[in-house]
């Protein structure tokens, strides 16, 4: 091919278009906002781009492993509690409820205090005593 010809080829050329249309896009990303972009790029088009789907990959992979890490937080969270809650009804019987409320509304660092405390209670009402002060 050559000149017109080889241009008028690359310009009707789908996958020269879009990487074309993709590099052009990232360039105006860097300098632009997303709002001017959108309005100059069809979404069909820009959602068929490698680099968009790249990004859009690497987001969901994200996200995902955000939702992990809240998930396995939450676990230990929920875990510590009832491991205390466990303990103490050992040691101490059936826990009053309004006791078990206070544990329940306590902070992960208050949880984990209590868990060194907990040994140095005589009684219920030493544990009602230090859950109080932790109000």
């Amino acid at each position: 091919m050559v000149g017109s010809a080889k241009l008028n080829w690359k310009l009707r050329n789908p996958v020269f278009d879009k990487s074309r249309v993709s590099g052009l896009r990232i360039n105006i990303s860097l300098r632009f906002d997303k709002t001017l972009i959108r309005q100059l790029f069809r979404e069909e088009l820009m959602q068929e781009s490698v680099i968009y789907q790249d990004i859009l990959q690497k987001g969901e992979i994200r996200g995902e492993l955000r939702g992990e890490i809240r998930g396995e937080k939450r676990g230990l969270e929920r875990g510590k509690r009832s491991l205390i809650s466990t303990i103490l009804t050992c040691r101490f019987g059936t826990l009053p409820d309004n006791i078990g409320e206070k544990i329940q509304s306590l902070s992960i660092p208050q949880i984990e205090e209590l868990s060194r405390e907990l040994f140095n209670f005589s009684t219920v009402e030493d544990l009602g005593n230090w859950l109080d002060r932790q109000s």
